[in-house]
């Protein structure tokens, strides 16, 4: 019983991080549609645009940074995005 109810839990837990993973890339991908279209978004509008919070899209702008697919040319009032590749 207990090898049935671990495999349930495991396999819930597993499909759920999955689709985290699926979420937080299509997310990224939308960020750099979403810049390519207007480089001078802040993180405050991409945010509002995606409804998600301005602390998870300055994760995901993280992540794009340190893969070299965006870049921020300029401080952050000021600045404006450059998509890599």
């Amino acid at each position: 019983v207990s090898g049935d109810v671990s495999g349930d839990v495991s396999g819930d837990v597993s499909g759920g991080i999955k689709t985290q993973i699926a979420a937080a890339n299509a997310r990224r991908d939308s960020i750099i549609k979403l810049v390519k279209q207007n480089k001078n978004y802040s993180v405050s509008k991409l945010a509002e645009l995606l409804n998600v919070s301005s602390r998870t899209i300055s994760r995901d702008i993280e992540k794009l940074k340190t893969e070299k697919r965006i870049q921020r040319v300029g401080d952050e009032n000021t600045g404006y995005w450059i998509v890599l590749n």
